[in-house]
């Protein structure tokens, strides 16, 4: 998180911002500002890192120093509507001055009114106490809840549900988030806002419904997951287990993964059939053989880990779009765990051409290709 100083090229002027994250094609979001962007374009436009914060608090605050200093609010100077500090509630002073006009002389709607003094008092009473400026906390909060619970919001969620968004849309959306890395101040923050939610009874109805379930290879019950995200406390691989579930893979940390509701809508017959013709395929009846033959040796459980990890890999490479060798990894997970994502897996079995802009190919595979060739 820091504040940073963008700069019109033009004129010159200037707007300064805070932000959690790196963004580094993120120059600011004023009302006053994003006019300026539209009018010269982003590309007249250069953003500096002012100053790096530990946390929110101390961002607030320094964001005013800042803001002071430059006197950015000054409209010949900047584009600044308020003080900063994360207040949403200044007016600026070119506003103030056009209210201030308009309400002058025969304009003001009180023109020529005589108030009594006992209204006046009562005018007086009413507006003690009353704080001009940001609103606080507590009051966001209420207008937050009343606008939540309005006739229409509820309506325009309801149009907005089940609409599907455009192909163009989905990529904008998918190139304005690559690059986004939130610090660990971020997700701390996310966490405790997290901390101590009130679930309401449907909700809960929901999530055991998408529980997930762990089963062995014989669809028998080990495990049951309330939500995705508790594989994450118990160190299982939540992307993969995914891909379990949606079909992409078999197994995921040698166990079959299912919705909760699916696995409650198989009979009998069905998991008998499924576990039948799930022992048929070579590559787990290879696995059963490795755990019969440590079985029979007495093989410790720290030699039996390393086994099962050996017999699972397979060398793998990465290819340009000309087919030329880039980089090779002694397995799929490996090169996940680098930042390329489990496109990869689909690439190997063929269901897509690319995946992060690079082709995958089995070593052997590409080996025997080369020979051929």
């Amino acid at each position: 998180m820091y504040i940073y100083k963008t700069t019109n090229l033009v004129n010159g002027k200037i707007y300064i911002g805070q932000t959690i994250g790196d963004r580094p094609n993120y120059i600011g979001s004023g009302r006053l500002f994003l006019k300026a962007v539209k009018k010269y374009g982003k590309e007249n436009f250069k953003r500096e890192i002012l100053e790096y914060c530990d946390n929110v608090e101390q961002m607030n605050e320094r964001e005013i120093i800042w803001i002071a200093k430059y006197d950015s609010t000054n409209p010949s100077i900047g584009y600044n509507l308020c003080g900063g500090g994360g207040g949403r509630g200044g007016i600026h002073p070119s506003t103030r001055k056009k209210i201030s006009e308009a309400n002058k002389g025969e304009k003001n709607p009180n023109y020529k009114k005589n108030f009594t003094k006992e209204h006046r008092q009562n005018l007086s009473k009413a507006n003690k106490g009353k704080k001009n400026g940001p609103l606080s906390e507590k009051h966001r909060k209420k207008l937050s809840e009343s606008l939540r619970n309005s006739e229409a919001f509820k309506a325009a969620n309801l149009k907005r549900r089940g609409q599907k968004r455009t192909k163009e849309t989905r990529e904008r959306m998918s190139k304005g988030m690559k690059g986004v890395k939130r610090s660990e101040q971020a997700k701390k923050n996310i966490s405790e806002s997290l901390k101590g939610r009130i679930i309401s009874d449907n909700q809960k109805t929901k999530l055991s419904k998408s529980g997930i379930v762990r089963l062995d290879y014989n669809y028998n019950l080990i495990e049951y997951f309330p939500h995705i995200t508790a594989l994450e406390e118990k160190g299982f691989n939540k992307r993969t287990i995914k891909d379990v579930i949606y079909g992409h893979q078999k197994t995921s940390a040698d166990s079959i993964w299912m919705h909760k509701e699916t696995y409650e809508k198989l009979s009998e017959l069905n998991k008998q059939f499924l576990s039948n013709s799930f022992f048929k395929n070579p590559r787990y009846l290879h696995k059963l053989e490795l755990e019969k033959f440590m079985d029979k040796r007495n093989v410790s459980e720290e030699t039996r880990n390393k086994l099962r990890c050996s017999s699972k890999k397979k060398p793998i490479v990465r290819l340009d779009k000309s087919l030329n060798l880039i980089e090779e990894y002694e397995s799929a997970k490996s090169a996940e765990k680098q930042g390329y994502g489990t496109g990869i897996r689909r690439c190997l079995k063929g269901k897509i051409k690319t995946s992060r802009g690079f082709i995958w190919m089995y070593k052997e595979d590409y080996e025997k290709g080369l020979n051929n060739d």
